[in-house]
């Protein structure tokens, strides 16, 4: 089991619930809540007072920029890969 804790966790729903500690056993999350006491032997993650929230996906990509460019060809703003989400 993985504990991660010292943390304030953001949930998204409508009322922002905001939660201190994540606990996933077997790759599955099966506790999120008040602080309570680890087991001894769970593996804790210290977050050191961290906001966490969950992924968040980023609404500006490129997709299909050139892999040798020059800013007088086109108007790209990245060329290390073809996808920069």
């Amino acid at each position: 089991m993985i504990i991660f804790h010292n943390a304030k966790f953001v949930a998204v729903n409508e009322q922002n619930d905001t939660f201190e500690q994540l606990w996933i056993d077997d790759g599955r999350i099966v506790y999120t809540g008040p602080a309570k006491e680890i087991p001894d032997n769970a593996e804790k993650i210290d977050l050191h007072g961290a906001f966490v929230t969950p992924g968040l996906i980023d609404n500006h990509a490129h997709v299909g920029t050139w892999a040798e460019v020059t800013e007088d060809i086109n108007d790209a703003n990245e060329y290390s890969e073809p996808l920069h989400p």
